[in-house]
This record gives C-alpha cells, structure tokens and sequence, in this order.
C-alpha cells in the first residue's frame, strides 16, 4: 500500500482525509512496549462531507478548495517534523464523491502525495490496529468497538485481540443530519430524532454485525471526544482528566438537551466546536440507537483510531522490511 525506506527510530506522519475533519499524526518509536509514541497531532474542523446523502454525491466546489487548503496545511506541519513516510489516507466521503479522483489528483499536483482511498473493510480494520496502540486497551483481550465519523459508522469485535467480524455502516453523523431534516439551523424535531433512531436500529439489524454479549464497547470518534469534553467541562474538569466512561444515559441526556436548541444557540455553548454543533445531536442520537442495539449501558472513549493503526503498521514497516517492500494493505 505505502513504499518507506528503512530506518530505525524513524518517525512517520498520517493525514486522514476524513469527511468531518481533516487530521494529522506524526509519529515515532514507542517506549517500554508501546507501538508509537505521538511526536504532533493536529486537528482541522473541515468538513467536506456536505451532500453525502445524496445519490450521486460530490465535493462542492467550497469543501473541494477549503479540504485542499487543509491538506496542504497539515502537509507542510508534517514537514517541519522531517518523518521519513508521509501517508494520506481518505474515507467515506472521498470514497463516494462523483468528483473525487478529481480531488486527489489536485491534491497530487499540490502537494506530490498519493492519497489511498480506504474501503469500508479497510477503514475498519485501520481502526482496529489504532485501538490496539491505546495504553489503556492493551491488557484487554476481547472487546467491541464502535467508531463514528461524518460519512461512516463502523463497528469491529475481537477476541483475543484479533478483530473477528467488521462492518462501515453509512450512519455517519453528516448524512444522517442531511436525511433526517432540510433544516439543520432548527431544533431537531422529535420526528427526526424517531427517524434517526429507527434508521439507525434498522441498518444495524440488516449489517448482519453481532456485538459480543457481555463484551467491552469501545468508542472512538469525534462525536465521542466533543461529548466527553462537554460533559467534563460541565463538571468542572477537563477531558484529559475526566474519566473515559460514558453512559448511554448522559449521551442521550446530552444529545435531547442539544437538539431542544437552535443551531445559534448551540455554537455558542461551551466545549463544543461551532463547526460540530449542527452534527452532534444527531450523532449522539445515532450512537444511543447502535448502544441500545448492543444491550450496553456504558461504553469506553479512546482518542486512538485510525491514523494511529495505519501510523503503528508503517512504524512497523520502516523498522522490519527491505527499502523496496511495502506495508501490507489495511
């Protein structure tokens, strides 16, 4: 999939392109058994997911610009961080944008990167190697995991540390907004939140994914991280400090208390970023429908997952093969 040299000690930098935001990882070497250690991580609320629940999707020509401008950004902070690998990895929305070979071949004549458009099955087990970074997850052998982004929503289970069944579904936060109402700026009607709740329930039991009954659920995803941060700020703590458990009770209490609002209400509340506040709801409605579906009432938040799987297997790569080998395919 990626071609790196060998070097020991090297670090490597991962963009994901994904269809809420646009992040970066450069990383190196753990220490005492940890795969990687986190030399920069950065952020950018871009979302160029807009229409993803149409038909025919495509990046409008605003999202199409704003997610080069990104690109470029975090491309040249990875830069200053001299890695020995860059890697540029998209997902759902470039996945299924009409125009989205046109998007990575701007981004080529931008910034010389080749993008690797994931699969479904291949974001979910990328997903599943960056779980397995997690200080806090190693000593757990089997366990469930859920990830939420814009466009996609994907669900793994192992058993001994092995992921034994994945699937992407498309409950992704952006498309469900889009397919639940033709208003985002209102309060979400409970006749959306029914919709987003029945849809959510109904994928699932047609995905043909069973979660383990009794197992650990993992949540990782932006939806999770703001929700957390939300509820740790509003009990006077910060979300380094506050514990990673969430229940399914203070997510619903949170997403019913978020959707009573309007959106010019919502982006003024602390924690939550102005460009999130239109998604959240439904994204917290959306993981109350997959947490009812499990028979869980609590889940695990980690901050590992995606770019630090595909960060850990090129780590991997550059200490282990040959200058002409390549990381085995996500």
């Amino acid at each position: 999939m990626f071609k790196t040299p060998t070097s020991e000690n090297a670090s490597v930098a991962v963009i994901d392109l994904g269809s809420n935001s646009i992040k970066l990882l450069v990383a190196a070497p753990g220490n005492g058994g940890q795969p990687l250690a986190v030399v920069d991580s950065k952020t950018l609320e871009t979302r160029i997911s807009e229409g993803i629940s149409k038909a025919v999707p495509r990046l409008s020509e605003a999202a199409f610009e704003a997610g080069l401008e990104s690109v470029v950004e975090l491309h040249r902070r990875a830069l200053n961080r001299e890695p020995k690998h860059i890697a540029l990895v998209a997902t759902s929305m470039v996945r299924d944008a009409q125009n989205g070979p046109e998007f990575i071949a701007a981004i080529k004549q931008k910034t010389g990167l080749d993008c690797s458009i994931l699969s479904g099955t291949e974001e979910a087990e990328g997903i599943a190697h960056g779980i397995a970074c997690d200080p806090a997850c190693m000593d757990w052998r089997s366990f469930d995991l859920m990830d939420i982004g814009g466009g996609s929503f994907e669900f793994i289970s192992f058993q001994n540390l092995q992921p034994q069944s994945m699937v992407s579904l498309q409950l992704g936060a952006v498309r469900m907004l889009e397919l639940c109402t033709d208003n985002a700026s209102a309060p979400l009607s409970p006749e959306s939140i029914e919709y987003v709740h029945q849809h959510s329930l109904q994928t699932l039991s047609t995905s043909g994914f069973s979660f383990t009954q009794g197992a650990q659920l993992i949540a990782t995803g932006g939806a999770f991280s703001v929700a957390r941060a939300i509820l740790a700020g509003e009990a006077g703590n910060t979300v380094e400090a506050s514990a990673a458990t969430l229940t399914r009770g203070d997510l619903l209490d949170l997403a019913h208390r978020l959707a009573k609002m309007p959106l010019a209400e919502r982006v003024q509340l602390p924690f939550l970023p102005p460009k999130r506040a239109d998604i959240l709801p439904v994204a917290l409605f959306t993981i109350n429908a997959a947490m009812e579906y499990a028979g869980v009432e609590r889940c695990v938040h980690s901050f590992y997952n995606l770019r630090f799987g595909i960060a850990a297997k090129l780590l991997k790569s550059l200490n282990s093969a040959s200058p002409a080998s390549s990381v085995e395919k996500i």
